[in-house]
């Protein structure tokens, strides 16, 4: 496992999203995850729902499933798994920026669709009572998360049997060198205040270690790196028109502020092999 020069606790995640919050919307877009380009020719946006539904595919969510969304960010995922397969979901982040953003837009969707709910708290200490769910999905959240054995107890506690997880995850290659962990790894966990990244074999030691069945583990490093040719251009973009994003780099004494300068350093991971990302499904029996 890669770590970050020091600790990365859950307020220091919830502080780094509330403050650039202006970045993520501008730059990443309201999804706040990975494209998937199965071809290299889909447009962002494609790429974007591709991924998404991929995970939603793994999940095998029916109408009237309990799904518990973690790491839901601005609740995109969760609006559309409500409106696109009548799901009951509950969203779960650390931003109190963000919960209030979903909250905003469950309040506007159709009368059609169940609402989801929205908690700000920590998936660790989470309020749910055993056997809560059908399908726990995750996009990106792990690497947020410092005990990722708890992460995937917590899975499995909530789940009731028969009940899948359906995840992606940031990875780093199996073997990295010394100058990829310190000039890339490590600043990027320290800079994206991730409290780790794992590699995808460690991935699925730690979920069959919870006690989940792993049914499916695939890496797609190579498919979802355009993400951040894209992302870096947009950047590019706001600086040069911009005088508030201009102004927005400059002051970097906060080391959150400096992750917009750390889009370099993930476009070069991905580039180089150093970073990957996987997608998982397991099951509760």
């Amino acid at each position: 496992m890669i770590l970050p020069p020091e600790p990365v606790s859950p307020q220091d995640v919830a502080e780094h999203y509330d403050s650039l919050d202006l970045f993520y919307r501008d730059a990443w877009g309201e999804e706040l995850h990975h494209g998937y380009w199965e071809t290299g020719d889909e447009s962002s946006a494609a790429a974007i729902e591709q991924l998404r539904e991929t995970v939603l595919a793994l999940a095998e969510i029916e109408p009237g499933n309990a799904v518990c969304d973690v790491g839901c960010g601005y609740g995109t995922a969760a609006l559309y798994l409500a409106e696109s397969r009548q799901a009951q979901v509950t969203g779960v982040t650390l931003s109190e920026v963000q919960c209030a953003e979903a909250e905003r837009k469950a309040a506007r969707s159709g009368s059609g669709a169940l609402k989801p709910r929205f908690l700000c708290c920590d998936w660790l200490e989470n309020p749910f009572e055993d056997a809560s769910f059908e399908v726990v999905i995750s996009i990106e959240c792990l690497s947020h998360v410092s005990d990722k054995a708890d992460f995937f107890a917590e899975a499995k506690r909530v789940l009731k049997r028969g009940g899948r997880l359906s995840l992606t995850a940031w990875t780093v290659r199996e073997t990295t060198p010394k100058w990829a962990n310190r000039w890339l790894l490590a600043p990027i966990c320290h800079e994206g205040r991730f409290a780790g990244l794992v590699s995808s074999g460690e991935l699925e030691s730690l979920v069959t270690a919870s006690g989940l069945t792993v049914e499916r583990i695939e890496t797609i490093g190579p498919q979802v790196k355009k993400t951040w040719r894209v992302i870096f251009r947009r950047l590019v973009k706001l600086v040069l028109t911009k005088k508030e994003y201009r102004r927005f780099l400059r002051q970097n004494l906060r080391s959150d502020r400096f992750f917009a300068f750390t889009v370099i350093r993930v476009l070069i991971a991905y580039e180089t092999g150093m970073l990957d990302y996987a997608i998982l499904k397991a099951r509760r029996w």
